[in-house]
C-alpha cells in the first residue's frame, strides 16, 4: 500500500471512529439526550406522586377532624334522615387515570444504532479497501507476456 492510501485509510479509520466516539458511545449526544428525556419523565413522575400525596395529607386531615366528603357518606351506606334512597347499577365504575410516565419512543433504540453504525463503518472500509486492490491491479497491468 502506497503512503497515500494509507493516509486516506488513516483518514477514513479516525473520522469513522469519530463519530462513534462523539455521537454514539456511551457519552455520547444520542446518549446525553435520551438521559435528559429520562430525567425529564422522573422529575414529571416525582411532581405527580407530591401532588397525590398533597392531596391524600389533605384529605386525611379532613377525615381526622371530622370533614367527610358526601360521596364518601354515601358510598360508606349512611342515608340522611331526608336523605332518599336510589340504586344505580354498578356496572360503570369510575376509573381515576394515571399519567403515562413509562411511554417510550418509537425510535430506534440507541443499541441497535451503534450496532448499525458499526456495519456501515465496516462496509465503507471493506469499500476503501476493495477500490484500492482494484486500482491497484488496473495500474500493475497483467504479466502474462
Amino acid at each position: 500500500m502506497r503512503k497515500k492510501e494509507r493516509f486516506k485509510t488513516f483518514l477514513i479509520i479516525f473520522l469513522l471512529s469519530g463519530l462513534y466516539i462523539f455521537i454514539f458511545s456511551e457519552s455520547g449526544i444520542l446518549e446525553r439526550r435520551e438521559l435528559n428525556k429520562k430525567y425529564d419523565r422522573l422529575n414529571a413522575k416525582i411532581d405527580y406522586i407530591k401532588k397525590e400525596n398533597d392531596f391524600l395529607q389533605k384529605e386525611s386531615g379532613n377525615y381526622r377532624s371530622g370533614l367527610y366528603r358526601d360521596n364518601d357518606i354515601m358510598g360508606s351506606g349512611f342515608v340522611y334522615k331526608t336523605g332518599k334512597l336510589v340504586y344505580f347499577k354498578d356496572s360503570e365504575k369510575e376509573i381515576i387515570s394515571r399519567p403515562d410516565f413509562d411511554n417510550d419512543d418509537p425510535f430506534i433504540s440507541l443499541d441497535h444504532l451503534r450496532i448499525i453504525w458499526i456495519i456501515i463503518s465496516i462496509m465503507v472500509l471493506f469499500y476503501h479497501f476493495l477500490k484500492n486492490n482494484n486500482s491497484d491491479e488496473l495500474n500493475d497491468g497483467s504479466d502474462f507476456n
